[in-house]
C-alpha cells in the first residue's frame, strides 16, 4: 500500500513529549492537524478509510505506523486500529 507524503507529515507531530503539553489523544490530533492543508487533510482521509476498510491487518497497520515519523508506540492492534480511526474523524 503506497502511503501518501501528507500522513507521514502528519504523523510526525505525534512524539514522545507530546504528553507534556497536550492531554488527551484527541488535542494530540488537533495539534498535528494544523501542519497540514485542507486538502493534505483529504488524502489522509481517504487514506485511512482504505488502511481501516478492513482489508488490512494488524501487522500490516503497524509495518505503516512504524515507516511514519510518528514516534508513539502502541502495543495492541486494536489500539493503534482505534487512533487511527480518531485521526481520520478528527481531520473531517
Amino acid at each position: 500500500m503506497l502511503v501518501p507524503p501528507a500522513f507521514n507529515k502528519l504523523c510526525r507531530n505525534f512524539h514522545a513529549d507530546i504528553g507534556e503539553d497536550k492531554e488527551s489523544p484527541e488535542e494530540w490530533i488537533d495539534s498535528a492537524k494544523q501542519h497540514l492543508d485542507e486538502n493534505e487533510k483529504l488524502i489522509v482521509v481517504r487514506f485511512l478509510d482504505e488502511l481501516l476498510d478492513g482489508g488490512h491487518d494488524g501487522a500490516e497497520l503497524q509495518r505503516i505506523w512504524f515507516a511514519s515519523s510518528a514516534d508513539i508506540y502502541f502495543p495492541e492492534e486494536e489500539h493503534l486500529r482505534g487512533f487511527l480511526g480518531l485521526i481520520r474523524d478528527r481531520l473531517h
